[in-house]
């Protein structure tokens, strides 16, 4: 048995209607571009400090080496 298509809608309402998709679905991708750099911001914190830490071991290790050069010199 095949399914009726019966269209009651006017024209007019037909094209409200589509412009009203577009602009769901236009909110929904942005809504998922937004998310995902949200997700992509917070992971940049998390490795700058990180990095941060890392980069103060390597300064805590180098700092007595560079005070000895500057002794000697």
């Amino acid at each position: 048995m095949q399914a009726s298509r019966l269209n009651l809608l006017s024209k007019e309402k037909k094209h409200h209607l589509q412009q009203l998709v577009y602009v769901q679905f236009s909110k929904y991708m942005l809504e998922i571009i937004l998310f995902i750099v949200c997700v992509f911001g917070v992971a940049l914190l998390g490795s700058e400090h990180i990095l941060q830490s890392y980069f103060q071991s390597i300064h805590a290790q180098r700092l007595p080496n560079i005070q000895q050069l500057e002794t000697i010199n």
